[in-house]
């Protein structure tokens, strides 16, 4: 925020008749901006993350965002992006596991400029249908809950609600003022994120198959 007599002066300048329409039309295309550059995130990060699936042998992976048509992505109350497998391909196999990135994006928010309405992005494991905690003694290996505890010992919150098995807040919010900023310089961003997310799914990529592969003998 500008200071205190900086603020008194733009709201002096804003309120002459002469910069009035100007101002009112800024304002209210700012959130399509804000939108844009949002757009402008997911896609690059997607990119990002395709390009290094595509740098390894067979990897058996493909990448996603939770809506592909942009004003769908939009109109999502969670948006992300998610690595799925394709051995066997996700409507051959409905219910696995695979690495998430995510945000929410509550009503509260939509058509509106502000650091205090969107939480955080979050990353981690999650499964392709929801599950609760009840249910998962009969849906997925043992080996799920163990990597659940591995990750919840690296400071993930092990969960099995909206479903999650694992997850854990990243520094970003991306439609606050300094994630705008810096959407709008570059692509700096993106490449840390894409980089975090794929060591991440390296890391613990041979468990996930694991996981799947039991079950999809399983069905």
């Amino acid at each position: 925020m500008p200071k205190s007599s900086e603020r008194e002066d733009i709201l002096a300048f804003l309120k002459e008749p002469a910069h009035l329409d100007a101002a009112w039309d800024l304002a209210a295309l700012f959130p399509d901006v804000v939108d844009e550059l949002n757009l402008k995130f997911w896609k690059t990060l997607k990119e990002r993350v395709s390009l290094r699936l595509d740098a390894m042998s067979k990897p058996a992976w493909g990448v996603a965002l939770s809506r592909e048509e942009d004003e769908h992505l939009l109109e999502a109350r969670w948006i992300g992006l998610e690595l799925n497998p394709t051995d066997p391909a996700p409507q051959h196999a409905p219910f696995y596991v695979s690495p998430y990135i995510q945000q929410e994006y509550p009503a509260k928010a939509r058509g509106k400029v502000s650091d205090l309405v969107v939480p955080a992005l979050h990353y981690g494991i999650g499964f392709s249908k929801e599950i609760n905690e009840k249910s998962l003694e009969d849906r997925v290996p043992a080996e799920a809950d163990k990597l659940a505890e591995q990750l919840e010992r690296e400071d993930f919150q092990k969960r099995y609600e909206s479903g999650w098995l694992a997850r854990k807040d990243l520094p970003y919010k991306i439609r606050t003022r300094a994630d705008t900023v810096a959407l709008a310089s570059g692509d700096t961003l993106e490449d840390q994120l894409a980089t975090t997310f794929f060591v991440f799914f390296e890391k613990h990529r041979e468990v996930l198959e694991k996981i799947n592969g039991k079950i999809a003998k399983s069905r």
